[in-house]
């Protein structure tokens, strides 16, 4: 039940409790008399309920949060070196989506633990449109440091092994393009 029907369902019987103290000698407002108790104990019931329906979601919604946050710092705690540097390069692009192939072992094990999503439609399978999750993005952008793991981002092997992954995805999509223009797709 909503948390505004139960906020008028209350008042309603705080009004019903209240009503016979006007006058008791009035016949129906005699029966009301009787059951004055009985109104002020659903009221209180109704108002418990109605400070449980503001208070428990939003407390769930933030366990939720925390719980997610733990798992989504686990798993990149947990990363392999070709996971990590596709997700190192996000960060360091700032790009939130990157085209991989849909058979590309680093992308897949990375969709199947949720820190990557498939684009959904018809798609190249060499070059997928894959995006990081937005709980994972906020994630990533507030602790960078769980991401590059126990890597140096300024050493020359990560800047190399960036560019390379930045060439290898460049021809890919200039392949795929080459070949829809050939095909008449374009």
């Amino acid at each position: 039940m909503k948390p505004r029907i139960l906020f008028w369902l209350w008042l309603a019987f705080i009004a019903l409790a209240l009503l016979p103290g006007l006058s008791p000698s009035v016949a129906p407002l005699g029966i009301l008399h009787s059951l004055r108790g009985w109104f002020w104990l659903a009221a209180l019931l109704v108002f418990a309920l109605w400070l449980v329906q503001l208070v428990v979601p939003p407390a769930s919604d933030a366990l939720r949060r925390v719980t997610a946050k733990r798992a989504v710092k686990s798993l990149l705690s947990a990363l392999s070196d070709g996971e990590r540097l596709i997700l190192c390069l996000c960060l360091t692009d700032s790009r939130q989506s990157v085209p991989f192939g849909l058979t590309d072992p680093d992308t897949v094990s990375l969709v199947q633990k949720g820190l990557l999503e498939r684009a959904e439609g018809l798609v190249d399978i060499r070059v997928c449109p894959h995006a990081v999750p937005d709980f994972v993005w906020k994630h990533m952008k507030s602790d960078e440091d769980s991401v590059w793991g126990h890597w140096d981002r300024n050493s020359p092997e990560v800047r190399l092994a960036l560019a390379a992954l930045r060439d290898r995805i460049s021809r890919n999509v200039q392949e795929v393009r080459h070949h829809n223009v050939e095909m008449g797709d374009y």
